[in-house]
């Protein structure tokens, strides 16, 4: 027994359960991103290099849409484990319909401003105007899923919370696939995008049903603005960060250059991957360090270093093997592509470096130290519209914003605790 009355055994049964469960969101997680990477692989070699540019742009749209949905789960996953420790199982079922309630009006407005402004969209994007609003009028459908999933986290209910990962992803693939090879072309594509979004809220329902009965147990903590906003923000800006320079091609760029470039986006998003799967484990790590008193930077330090070992030896592969992984993966259409790796590397690479600080500062709840997040996103985005004569431009503009990001923040992450340990010893001398 130990200083508090745990058994040995039951430690190591605990730690193995942490670890089993860890795993399993893992490949989740993992084979999350490889069913992504199958689709936009897929799609572009059985699409046009105009109607990919046209499918990546919609794919942005639904990533874009997809921000509060990380901050819905974190939140609810952190209610969930704080009730469930004084209220029974029971209280679940009252969770659920309370956070669908407040977060219903916030789904409502953003699909009818989509739709309000579906016909700017269209123009922009160069996209029916009926597909645009589409998306929007379907947009409320998923309320419940993002619920659903934080549930699962707050319950360690890793197994339903690793299918319920997977379940739109395939989808996606099975009903886009199949439209286009039955000749629907790209529209095709997009409709198995909306069919998807719908279909899978409906499922994940099915998954949660058994915690939705029983009776009615009085909340000791609710769902706020407070809880979910600060994350919110970040999220906005983290994916913002990964994904308008698609908008911003589609805009500036012919479709067949904006083609061109969706294609070498999803070669360098596979580096991105590796940060992400980093970042997951990263987080509660950060948390707990943090918690008991201990240097986070620590956790910090192993994740880049992990990261970036990862990342380097994938840019390695990329740039010795590059023109075979067009080749054989996106087809002759997209072998000139090629001229763009070098560059492309070295954006990504730098991206995830990006993606593990943010993600640091977010387990820390330092939303503060994430301002050259948007201040990086902002140059991005003037650099782009002011300078966009050439591909190179525009990954040479990314490159310059990545790198101003990543010495912000890394600035700002080491100076805080240089200012808090001064005060801490300012504290001692004059008690």
């Amino acid at each position: 027994m130990d200083n508090h009355g745990i058994s040995v055994k039951q430690s190591d049964n605990f730690s193995r359960r942490l670890a089993f469960g860890g795993i399993i969101i893992i490949i989740a997680t993992f084979s999350k991103s490889f069913l992504n990477l199958l689709y936009q692989i897929g799609m572009s070699r059985l699409l046009l290099p105009s109607d990919f540019g046209l499918l990546s742009s919609i794919l942005a749209i639904y990533v874009i849409l997809a921000i509060p949905s990380r901050s819905i789960s974190l939140a609810t996953a952190k209610l969930v484990s704080t009730t469930i420790i004084h209220k029974p199982i029971v209280v679940i079922k009252v969770l659920f319909f309370h956070i669908v309630k407040f977060i219903l009006p916030l789904f409502v407005i953003v699909s009818l401003l989509l739709i309000f402004f579906s016909p700017a969209f269209a123009v922009t994007l160069k996209v029916e105007i009926g597909i645009i609003a589409l998306i929007g009028a379907t947009y409320t459908l998923s309320v419940a899923s993002p619920v659903i999933e934080g549930i699962f986290q707050g319950l360690e209910n890793n197994g339903r919370l690793g299918i319920s990962l997977l379940i739109l992803p395939i989808l996606k693939i099975g009903l886009s696939f199949t439209l286009v090879f039955l000749g629907f072309e790209v529209i095709g594509a997009i409709w198995g995008l909306i069919f998807a979004s719908i279909i899978s809220p409906l499922l994940l329902m099915i998954f949660i049903s058994p915690y939705l009965r029983g009776g009615e147990e009085e909340l000791s903590e609710t769902f706020n603005f407070r809880t979910i906003l600060p994350v919110l923000i970040t999220d906005l800006g983290f994916i913002l960060f990964f994904n308008v320079d698609l908008l911003l091609v589609r805009v500036f760029f012919s479709p067949i250059e904006s083609g061109y470039y969706a294609v070498i986006s999803v070669v360098g998003r596979t580096i991105l991957y590796i940060a992400s799967s980093i970042a997951i484990v990263m987080i509660p790590k950060a948390v707990k360090s943090h918690e008991s008193g201990q240097d986070a930077r620590k956790v910090l330090m192993n994740s880049l270093l992990i990261s970036i070992t990862l990342s380097i030896v994938s840019v390695i592969i990329i740039l010795f093997l590059g023109d075979s992984i067009i080749l054989i993966i996106f087809g002759k259409t997209y072998r000139s592509v090629v001229i763009y790796l070098p560059l492309l590397v070295v954006v990504f690479l730098i991206y995830g470096v990006v993606g593990i600080l943010t993600n640091f500062n977010v387990a820390l709840n330092n939303y503060s130290l994430n301002i050259p997040l948007f201040l990086g996103i902002c140059i991005e985005i003037v650099g782009i519209v002011l300078y966009h004569d050439s591909l190179f431009t525009v990954l040479t503009i990314m490159l310059f914003s990545a790198c101003f990001m990543v010495f912000g923040l890394i600035c700002l992450i080491f100076l805080k605790r240089w200012y808090l340990k001064i005060n801490r010893g300012m504290e001692l001398s004059i008690d």
